[in-house]
Parts: C-alpha cells; structure tokens; sequence
C-alpha cells in the first residue's frame, strides 16, 4: 500500500501538541510493511543505502491524519525501514484545543487569591512590613483626664455622680480634701448651724463618697464645668465661690468620644499571591498597648488596603473597646473587636480621723448662734442639745449615711498606655518558581487554546474519534500537565 509520507527535523517536549511549522524537509511515497498498523505503522522506503535518512525524525501521514515520531531507521534488504509511533497530542492539536476543562494550573493565566502550595517554604520574614498610627495618648499623670465617681445628690447615674477632671482640677480636689483650718480661704461657717468647714467636712468626709477614682490617657473634658458635690453638700467656701470644679459626665454612653486612626497594609497587598497573604505562611499583627498583640487573619483583608481602629472608652467602668475594620475603597466592614482597662485607678481613700474634741470644741464656740435659733430643728438644734453629752461622737456618727470607700485596685498602669497602633505583615519566602514549566493555580474552566502554554487539568476526558490509546494517552497527559502549543 502506497502512501505518502512527510518528514522534518523537529524537536519538541514529550508532552506538547506542537506540529512543525512550513513545509516538510522531504516527502517520499512509501509502502506499509504489511505487518505494520496505523499507531506504529513500519514504512518501506527505498532510498541508496548511502542516504542518511536519521535527521528526518518527525513524520505526517495525511492520508491517517496523524503526527508521528520517527523511532527508528533499519537497513534491510536493500531498503530503509522507518518505524513510526503517533503522537496522539500534536495529531489531535485543534480537538484539545477546542475542548473545554477546568483547569488547575496555567502558565497562562492564574488566580492571585488561589493559594499554591506547590512549591515548598524555606523560611521567615523576607517580607517584612510595619505602619504605625498613634491614638495620642499621654502616659504623664500631669496630663490625662480623671474620671470621679462621688455618691451625691444630683444628675448622677444612680446614687453615683461622674465628673472629669483635668490634672489641675484633681489637684484642687485634692487640697480642698486636705485643707485645714489655718487656710482661710476655705474655712467657712456655716450660719445657720454654726458649724465650720471644717467640722462639716469631719462628719461628712469628702473621702467617703467618693467611690471611685479613675486616670485616663486620653479623653474629653466636656462643655462646661460645675461644682463638685459630696452627699448633700457643695464643694464651695460659703459663699458659693467653688473650691473644687469638674465636668459632669454625660449619661448617654453612646455620646462619649471614640478615637479612630487607619494602618496601611503594603502597597503591593492587592497584587501579592495568596500565600505571600494567608495563614500558616503570613501573619498580620497590631501591637497597641495596653491591648498587647492582636493577631489578625490575612485573608480577612484580601481585598483591602487600609485597616481601620475604632477606640470607644468607656469612663465609668475604665474598660475600652477596640474595634477592627477592613476598608474597601470609602467602607469599612467589621471584622473583629478586643477589649481591655483603659485607666489606671487611683486610689482617694483616706481614713477620717476621730474628732470628737475637735467636735465638742467647735460645738461650744457656737454656742450662742445655737442658742439663737426660732425653732429646735435642724442639726444644730439637735448637737446643741447634746453638747454636754459625752456620746456626741457617736451621736453624730449615727446621723451619717453609711458608704462603702473605694479600695483603689489596679488593673494596668501608665508604662502600658503607649497608645500607638503598630501594624506587622511578615510572610515566608519560597523555592524559585517555575511558571514556564509549572504555571500557577488557575481554578476556573477553560477553553484550552485560549491559554497557551503550560496546562494542568482536574479531570482529564476527552471527545474525539480516535483509538482507546490515543485518548487514554491524551487524558494522561490533559491530568498530568501538558503543553499546549
């Protein structure tokens, strides 16, 4: 059987669908040796023994509509025996190429948020990377603002008022506390009881209502200021000149300040593979004390560029809450929250001292102003009935509401309040990367000649009239990696 035969020099991977390209180097009309079939078939050509046929190692059968190569050339009986075997990819080039697969890995085309674990980790932090933000907190005691909790009659939260304080008025609070009779700027008496500033503040201690004392960082003073109250009484020198001043704190949670900064994550972030992005081979970390190190999920940030923190203190409790957010473009979307203390308590209890001379003293200096009074009522009248009793003290002690003092336990302290936000990135690094040869995850179903080159499919099945070896050898390859050229 006569056939007719094109040969080239040509040299191609194993695994590729690459024909040669113009026209054949030689063509011959050859006889099929009769044992001989269409995969492997063996040509009897008769060509001069002096002819060196080994170049010509590529073939086409057109009449068989098939790509050979050329895996031997025997001298016999006067003539050249050439023995083919098909190449079942190049012979099926525009079937494959037309088919459509989902394809895992392309030299072609790729899918930076698929992650690769092909090629191995050799190690820590090539890619490094930090941004920092502060939140502008002050770690003086000089500074800051304080939170006061008073039991007092007022606009308090409950039997509670809250005041804020700046550094200079908790140190007026301070001496109005500690001041004694000697200063006569506030030394008072009272005209009605008689009773001096002093002796007040011996039966209702400004130490005992106050119930908490806390020192913040940071923080808002508030629109105005007003006098501190203590129990039932102002913080004044009898004249209604205040002595000790703060800002009430609002009862509306919701309207005290929050503090907001933005960290920039890399400006590469958007562009970077996913496993220069995602755990275990990434890591992002926030340091802000007092809240330590925050681990955070890369993937969760995958299309964002900015992380943004929100600071909500709470002044009553002491505590804050830090929310985290990812900003995509102008919104930010919540991911996750951290809360820590915020302050550093401070402890105002003070131990009243017993006064029962001071008291009697006082009593009997006031004696006729007692005496004066229209009508035996009030608290005056009362001491001044019993002024030469010796229970007076006790008397006294028994007329005073009973308070619970605050014990001032520290949860934190001022080292820890740094206040600024420290973004950290740190990745891995990888084995060289072959794209060439390997490609790169892709993902996604594929018409294979629209991504030339390297390609890895799932699954390989292929459709086309051919022979069981030609399309299990097909499939292996569509399965295995292949070159589609």
């Amino acid at each position: 059987m006569a056939l007719t035969v094109n040969f080239w020099t040509f040299s191609k991977k194993e695994n590729s669908t690459a024909i040669p390209a113009g026209t054949p180097v030689q063509s011959f009309s050859c006889e099929l040796k009769s044992d001989s079939g269409v995969l492997s078939p063996v040509l009897e050509i008769g060509l001069p023994m002096s002819t060196n046929p080994a170049v010509w190692n590529y073939a086409q059968i057109p009449s068989y509509y098939r790509y050979y190569r050329v895996t031997d050339w025997q001298w016999s009986e006067g003539l050249w025996l050439c023995s083919l075997e098909v190449d079942p990819l190049a012979s099926w080039r525009s079937h494959i190429g037309n088919s459509s697969h989902y394809v895992l890995r392309s030299a072609y085309a790729h899918n930076d948020n698929a992650l690769d674990e092909f090629y191995p980790a050799l190690g820590w932090r090539p890619n490094y990377y930090t941004d920092s933000a502060s939140f502008g907190f002050s770690q003086s005691f000089a500074s800051g603002y304080y939170v006061v909790g008073i039991a007092a009659q007022g606009t308090g939260s409950g039997p509670v008022t809250y005041y804020i304080l700046t550094p200079s008025e908790i140190s007026d609070l301070v001496d109005y506390m500690l001041s004694s009779p000697l200063q006569t700027a506030r030394s008072w008496t009272d005209p009605i009881t008689g009773m001096s500033d002093l002796l007040y503040r011996s039966i209702y201690s400004p130490f005992d209502y106050i119930k908490s004392c806390k020192w913040f960082p940071i923080g808002s003073p508030g629109p105005y200021n007003t006098t501190l109250r203590f129990g039932n009484y102002e913080a004044t020198n009898g004249e209604g000149t205040p002595l000790a001043v703060g800002t009430l704190l609002g009862r509306n949670a919701a309207a005290w300040p929050s503090y907001t900064v933005t960290l920039d994550l890399p400006s590469s972030w958007l562009t970077l593979e996913a496993k220069y992005r995602s755990t275990p081979y990434a890591h992002l970390y926030i340091v802000f004390n007092p809240f330590g190190v925050i681990e955070l999920n890369p993937l969760d940030f995958t299309d964002s560029t900015q992380i943004k923190l929100e600071l909500l203190p709470d002044y009553v409790s002491g505590d804050a809450l830090l929310k985290i957010y990812k900003r995509v473009g102008s919104t930010d979307y919540f991911i996750t929250e951290q809360t820590t203390r915020l302050c550093v308590d401070i402890n105002l209890t003070a131990s009243s001292a017993d006064l029962t001379g001071a008291i009697g003293a006082a009593l009997g200096a006031a004696g006729s102003t007692i005496g004066a009074l229209t009508a035996p009522t009030g608290v005056g009248a009362v001491l001044g009935a019993l002024s030469a009793s010796a229970g007076v003290a006790s008397l006294t002690a028994s007329l005073v509401p009973t308070i619970s003092s605050s014990t001032g336990t520290n949860f934190g302290g001022a080292r820890s309040m740094e206040g600024t936000a420290t973004l950290i990135y740190v990745s891995t690094y990888f084995a060289a990367e072959d794209n060439a040869d390997f490609g790169k995850p892709l993902l996604e179903t594929k018409t294979l000649n629209s991504i030339p080159g390297y390609i890895k499919c799932s699954d390989g099945h292929i459709e086309i009239p051919g022979f069981a070896e030609e399309i299990q050898r097909i499939n292996e390859a569509l399965t295995g990696g292949f070159y589609y050229e």
